[in-house]
């Protein structure tokens, strides 16, 4: 009996431990499972983190920029040379090349020089059109090859962006002060106006004119235009005026588009025997040298910055980002402001920080 129960014990005691053992080893085994799930996970997230930072990498990845092409309507003019000292300079800063084609007011020079440009290797095209719709072959052979237009000036179908002075804003900007200056003068004048413009350059230069002719309407609203040709060289502008006032003598304005159509302008007025504001006044904007230096010598009543640095600044900072892939608005208009004799000083000391007159 003694021996029967002591095997039971025996018996009993093996079986304790045989399931107490497998328990343990199951206990082990997940723990071991759960340890390698835990590792799995671990390079996972490790795999995806680096695969973000080499996409990200990848993203951000710096485009080299060497080149940009620029067609002016002619370095001839002061304006565009002054454009050209502000675009050298920020290319300066970004170790960027700036490639010029002058077509010298031959739209056949500009269309085969946009050609060039292209070959040259740049990398975005700034284009003042001498006309709008001829330059349309050149924007769509820069698009093929994924190579931004920026448009300067005159304004043209499919250009990525416009760089300049707002039209309208300006020209009635100056409209307006030259108005409320020459009421000061002569308040019971009746104005017959002569309009050099510049149509064929297209809708900017066409709402230019406008908001002058807006501006000077605020303080003579019984203006009238008698006589408009397209003039924005000094020699057109001399030619134009003289015709102009032998066929319309009492003329006692002249709003002209830019600076060279008021120099030629003055000297057809001068020429013809009559006094710069008395007989006839001359209602022009920009800040050429030549310009600043009629406005101090009261030889023009007013004018209003056209910017041409700053312009060249912002034209190359947008063709950077346009190379880049970023986004910049449709339009980027130049802040500007009005000319007088108190600030004439100061414009001309900032315009000189680019480059001496040429």
């Amino acid at each position: 009996m003694k021996k029967s129960l002591l095997w039971i014990l025996i018996t009993l005691m093996s079986i304790s431990l045989a399931l107490t053992g497998g328990l343990l080893g199951c206990k082990n085994k997940t723990v071991t499972e759960t340890t390698a799930a835990v590792t799995t996970a671990a390079e996972t997230t490790a795999a995806a983190e680096t695969t973000a930072a080499e996409t990200t990498a990848a993203t951000t990845k710096e485009v080299v920029i060497s080149k940009i092409g620029y067609s002016p309507l002619t370095t001839q003019m002061e304006y565009f040379q002054r454009v050209i000292l502000g675009m050298q300079k920020t290319c300066k800063e970004n170790n960027i090349e700036l490639l010029i084609d002058d077509p010298q007011l031959d739209l056949d020079k500009q269309v085969t020089g946009l050609e060039n440009l292209l070959t040259s290797g740049a990398q975005a095209l700034v284009i003042c059109s001498l006309d709008p719709v001829a330059v349309g072959s050149a924007v769509d052979e820069a698009h093929s090859k994924k190579i931004p237009v920026v448009s300067h000036v005159s304004t043209f179908e499919n250009a990525d962006v416009y760089v300049s002075l707002k039209e309208s804003d300006w020209g009635l900007m100056l409209g307006t002060t030259f108005g409320e200056a020459l009421k000061k003068i002569a308040p019971d004048m009746k104005l017959k106006m002569a309009v050099l413009s510049a149509d064929v350059l297209g809708e900017g230069l066409l709402q230019r004119v406008q908001g002058e002719l807006d501006g000077i309407m605020k303080s003579y609203p019984d203006a009238k235009v008698i006589a408009r040709s397209d003039a924005f060289d000094e020699a057109k502008a001399l030619e134009t005026v003289e015709t102009m006032l032998q066929a319309n003598p009492d003329i006692n304005v002249i709003v002209t588009c830019n600076d060279p159509g008021a120099y030629g302008a003055i000297s057809a007025v001068e020429s013809a025997g009559k006094v710069l504001n008395k007989d006839i006044y001359i209602c022009t904007g920009g800040d050429q040298f030549k310009t600043l230096d009629l406005v101090e010598q009261g030889k023009i009543l007013v004018s209003a910055e056209a910017g041409p640095e700053k312009t060249g600044v912002s034209l190359v900072e947008n063709a950077i980002k346009l190379i880049k892939g970023e986004t910049v608005p449709k339009d980027v208009y130049v802040d500007l402001v009005p000319i007088t004799k108190d600030n004439v000083k100061e414009i001309r000391d900032f315009k000189l920080s680019f480059g001496p007159m040429q």
